[in-house]
């Protein structure tokens, strides 16, 4: 006798967003690579002549067949708002109920990224170079109390 294990013909799952994500469908994104243990990896690039390094994004378990069954049964993001990925760790994820908000990223142009997702635990992670805050300018000291606050106390005469 002879036993078949199988995967589920639609086991899948698609990164959908905007920049070089190729765009917001209900029926399209890409779809990313398994890598085993039910992770999937994704690769992109952020063109250098892109109009913005920011990058929005969500996580789908199928392609639908409009707008109510992506946002009601596949999409899988944030349930309310935009939430900015700033670092490398594993953020959890939730499966989002309508249409809510996206993850994204503030990038850099001309760099890779590579999206992990983790469909056991629920989880994905963003590696790649994030845009820092500019660093520079005038700095100002305020006096108060606490010091470890105001970085210095008040003057007491």
């Amino acid at each position: 006798m002879l036993a078949l294990v199988g995967l589920n013909a639609n086991a899948a799952i698609y990164i959908v967003g905007d920049g070089p994500l190729g765009g917001w469908a209900y029926d399209g994104g890409n779809e990313m690579t398994a890598a085993g243990n039910d992770t999937y990896t994704y690769e992109m690039t952020i063109p250098e002549n892109a109009e913005s390094a920011i990058v929005y994004f969500v996580f789908a378990d199928g392609r639908g067949t409009s707008w109510d069954e992506f946002n009601g049964t596949m999409r899988i993001g944030p349930t309310s708002g935009n939430l900015k990925i700033e670092d490398a760790n594993w953020v959890e994820t939730q499966k989002a109920g309508g249409d809510n908000g996206a993850y994204y990223i503030m990038g850099i142009k001309g760099e890779s990224y590579t999206v992990t997702y983790d469909e056991t635990n629920s989880k994905f992670k963003v590696d790649g170079a994030f845009e820092q805050p500019p660093v520079g300018g005038d700095t100002y000291t305020v006096a108060g109390a606490p010091a470890a606050l105001f970085g210095t106390e008040w003057a007491t005469t």
